[in-house]
Formats: C-alpha cells, sequence, structure tokens
C-alpha cells in the first residue's frame, strides 16, 4: 500500500468493536462505521475483511480541527431534535471524530473530518459498501454527496459526506427513515461546515 499519512488500525471482529467502544451501539451501526474507518486508511477491501491491518507512517498535512469542538453536543441536539449524549471524540491530527448516540431512540451519530482530499475516495467506498450512487447536495461546502441505505440492516444508514476544500467531512447515522436522516445528516454538515 502506497499511502501517504498515519493510520495504524487493527481489528480482528466487530464482536472486538463492540468489546472496545461498547454494547449500546447498534450493530449495524458499528458496521457502517468500520467501514468509514477503513476507508480512512485507505483499505480497498479492509470491510470485507475479518482481520483488518492497515499502516500509514508519513504525515504531511495540518492538523484537523477537533471533530466534538467542531459539532458541539448541544448543536447537535438542536439540528437533529435527538437527546444525545455528550459526544466522545477520538482520532488523530489526521482524522477527527465525535460520536453521539441519543439514548432513547437508540440513533447513532458520527461526525468526521480528515485533512487529505479524500472526498472521491470516500464518495466511492460509501457506493460500494451501501449499494448506492448517492444524491448531490449542491448547498454544502465545495461538493456534497447524501447516501442512505435499509438494504442490509433492520434501520437505515447513511449520511452526508462534504469536501471543504482540503478537508472531508462525513456524518454518518443510523436508526433514522431516509428523510429524517437526509434532514439531520444535512442540518449537521451544514453545522460542521459552517463551525470549520
Amino acid at each position: 500500500m502506497t499511502n501517504s499519512g498515519a493510520c495504524r488500525l487493527r481489528l480482528t471482529t466487530l464482536d472486538e468493536v463492540i468489546d472496545r467502544v461498547g454494547p449500546h451501539w447498534p450493530r449495524g451501526f458499528m458496521l457502517a462505521a468500520l467501514a468509514l474507518v477503513a476507508a480512512s486508511c485507505g483499505g480497498d477491501d479492509a470491510a470485507s475483511s475479518s482481520t483488518l491491518s492497515v499502516e500509514r507512517t508519513s504525515s504531511s498535512a495540518a492538523p484537523v480541527a477537533d471533530a466534538c469542538a467542531v459539532v458541539p453536543t448541544a448543536d447537535v441536539a438542536a439540528v437533529t431534535e435527538l437527546a444525545v449524549d455528550d459526544g466522545v471524540a477520538a482520532g488523530d491530527d489526521r482524522r477527527r471524530v465525535c460520536t453521539f448516540q441519543d439514548q432513547t431512540s437508540g440513533v447513532g451519530i458520527t461526525v468526521g473530518i480528515e485533512a487529505g482530499g479524500r472526498f472521491d475516495e470516500k464518495a466511492e467506498l460509501s457506493r460500494r459498501s451501501l449499494e448506492v450512487e448517492g444524491e448531490a447536495i449542491e448547498s454544502i461546502g465545495d461538493r456534497a454527496l447524501f447516501f442512505f441505505s435499509d438494504q442490509d440492516l433492520p434501520e437505515g444508514v447513511g449520511g452526508v459526506l462534504v469536501a471543504v476544500g482540503d478537508l472531508t467531512v462525513d456524518i454518518t447515522l443510523q436508526g433514522l427513515d431516509e428523510d429524517a436522516l437526509r434532514e439531520a445528516g444535512i442540518n449537521l454538515a451544514e453545522l460542521a461546515v459552517g463551525n470549520l
């Protein structure tokens, strides 16, 4: 693999992911988040592998903003109309993530901010993972796409992917129907882009 950036990820099974982040997250959300994390490391077949080990060693991008600072919990609750818990931050200088969950409905939200101009690569991974083309959104950032699928999951999963200069913002949600997920995803994307 000839990717640049700093990324090290090793996961053996989905159960290991659940053990690390807690069982309160819906299983389908974990699968979607795992696919997005794998995409951020650049693995072409990462989402389908039972063991994932990806390394990138050099980083030339400037550090990205803390995702939880860009999308504060109170603002996430206001734009989604969900009673989300406090955001949980993760990531490194190249990619920062903030995750939220509505304790009542179980809806999961992940907001990622990544340097390196990876919009096209992540859009292609989303197309393959969700088996949908994505719907263009004209009003956010330089380019934006909305993705949704309920094909393999009991609840819908999807979100909004946005290019803003050299940054890629990815919003992932699970547990809403398509219309509600589109509205929440677009509202979150507008919030994130407005606060960058």
